[in-house]
């Protein structure tokens, strides 16, 4: 797959990698809590009922997350429009023939209604599962000090990334195309938001033995490249300068990306928008977001914003910045879209504005409300993370990556 020359030269540069890799082996999580995963890890030499059996979950899923060989963008069947199989391709996702056309083109948008015939035509759905079996890897080789969990995402990751067959190219130019209209949006780069992960995956794997040299600066090379995309590509100039969810995640994304390749600068760029222009723009003194409540699924998009801007604010932690009570100057920011939202999450209180579609916590939002217990220290946001895991149907690892605010139990669920 790779090729090296035997030189005693190289052979000390790996030697000498392995040791660098070694000794900054801590994980530097930027978005999952290290203080909880660790918490976790040493608590499983005596569980908790609870904990135990979601280390019996995760080690299942972990077990099944090793049967998937490989994930790419090449296995897909539809050829991109450049003709390069390695170009990441998805639709929009809200996006319909023209019953009035003879051949439905173009496509007219139903807001909030899934076209999932015309998604699973692209890569987003095996995206989604390839991002879900590393994460499960990553945490489960963390916890559980299991090399094959290691070795497997890592091989995942070179197939998505690296290998020359299989790897994707570092853009996102055929993203959410809508037939009849464009071959891609700048809305698509919201797509890779979860690429976020991924980060948080790698610095979990690189005290694996497996976790070379060699892999390391593929997977910084492949960032660096889909950095400078992102900043200097049509559709990420676009998006970087979205005011609703678009926009939010895309400085998530990008501050996650800046975060790992030590850009401090842009960094701390992204982080004077949010606060100059995002949350101004998209939070209202009562703590709704217009944006948002114009979609017609506006329960949704309301929380999911708060998603993206919360994100960015735990990152901002690790730069000693506090966005989570960034007010500005028309004194309201995320903490008043939290409690606004609060009465409605915990389902005291009807949504009185257009969701078309049941709204359903998902294990990543779930995660975002245990930090939200924390930093506003209020309990009812771990309350519904409770209620929520009782009769979670999927996979939910959030106890372990973060952190719950409970006046009876401290820090800790």
């Amino acid at each position: 797959m790779y090729r090296f020359i035997p030189s005693f030269t190289l052979i000390v540069v790996l030697l000498l990698g392995r040791v660098v890799l070694a000794e900054n082996s801590e994980p530097q999580l930027l978005v999952w809590e290290l203080k909880q995963l660790q918490a976790s890890k040493a608590a499983l030499t005596n569980p908790t009922p609870d904990l135990s059996r979601a280390a019996d979950q995760l080690k299942r899923h972990a077990e099944k997350s090793l049967k998937h060989q490989s994930y790419s963008v090449t296995y897909n069947d539809f050829v991109p429009p450049s003709g390069d199989k390695h170009d990441y391709v998805s639709f929009g996702a809200y996006w319909w023939p023209d019953p009035t056309k003879p051949d439905g083109l173009p496509y007219i948008r139903r807001d909030g209604e899934t076209n999932r015939e015309q998604r699973s035509l692209g890569d987003k759905d095996n995206l989604s599962v390839f991002l879900k079996d590393v994460e499960t890897l990553s945490l489960a080789y963390y916890l559980f000090d299991d090399e094959r969990y290691a070795q497997h995402a890592i091989q995942l990751l070179n197939d998505w990334f690296l290998n020359p067959d299989t790897r994707m190219n570092p853009h996102l130019d055929y993203a959410q195309a809508v037939l009849g209209r464009n071959h891609g949006k700048s809305t698509g780069i919201i797509d890779t938001r979860d690429f976020i992960y991924v980060l948080e995956s790698l610095e979990l794997l690189k005290s694996s033995p497996a976790y070379t040299p060699e892999f390391a600066e593929g997977m910084r090379n492949w960032f660096a490249d889909f950095f400078q995309w992102l900043q200097t590509s049509e559709h990420g100039k676009k998006e970087s300068s979205a005011l609703n969810n678009h926009g939010a995640w895309y400085q998530a994304q990008a501050m996650r990306i800046a975060l790992y390749l030590q850009e401090e600068d842009f960094v701390r760029q992204i982080m004077k928008h949010v606060q100059d222009n995002l949350i101004p723009a998209q939070i209202q003194a009562d703590g709704t977001q217009p944006h948002e409540l114009a979609r017609t699924n506006s329960f949704h998009y309301s929380i999911f914003n708060l998603h993206a801007l919360g994100t960015t604010a735990r990152m901002a932690e690790s730069l000693n910045e506090d966005l989570w009570h960034e007010k500005g100057q028309k004194n309201h920011g995320m903490q008043a879209a939290s409690l606004f939202l609060l009465p409605y999450v915990t389902g005291d209180e009807p949504w009185p504005h257009k969701q078309i579609s049941k709204y359903e916590i998902s294990p990543r939002v779930n995660e975002f409300l245990r930090m939200l217990s924390v930093r506003y220290q209020e309990p009812r946001w771990l309350d519904v993370s409770t209620n929520y895991r009782k009769k979670a149907t999927s996979f939910d690892y959030s106890p372990f990556v973060a952190a719950g605010y409970s006046k009876q139990r401290s820090a800790n669920e």
